[in-house]
């Protein structure tokens, strides 16, 4: 549920980056993910839905703007999470989302 709302508000925001209540949900979706993956030990996925949390949060404290870019990318990277919850479900290990937290993790540090 929290991921299809996620990818939802993402899609909304590309077409209004300003719109705060997409902002918020996005957000709140972030935080419910990165929580039930810490629940259930899948950090890589909970790591990833907390730098996604952090942009959110920072773009409505207004310490950051986001970009149609940075969006793309996390609507990219949510089909890698829908393929690592598939992976999670057959009882396979989580896919590694290393790569995908530096890239929004820098994102932060250089805006």
């Amino acid at each position: 549920e929290y991921k299809e709302d996620l990818e939802k508000n993402l899609s909304l925001l590309l077409e209004d980056i300003g719109s705060m209540r997409a902002i918020k949900q996005v957000y709140i979706d972030a935080h419910s993910i990165k929580g039930q993956a810490l629940m259930m030990t899948f950090p890589s996925l909970a790591y990833y839905c907390a730098a996604v949390e952090k942009i959110f949060l920072k773009k409505q404290e207004n310490t950051l703007n986001i970009t149609h870019e940075i969006i793309v990318n996390i609507q990219n990277d949510i089909k890698m999470l829908s393929s690592s919850l598939l992976k999670i479900e057959q009882g396979e290990k989580e896919i590694d989302l290393t790569e995908n937290i530096r890239r929004l993790e820098d994102f932060i540090k250089n805006k």
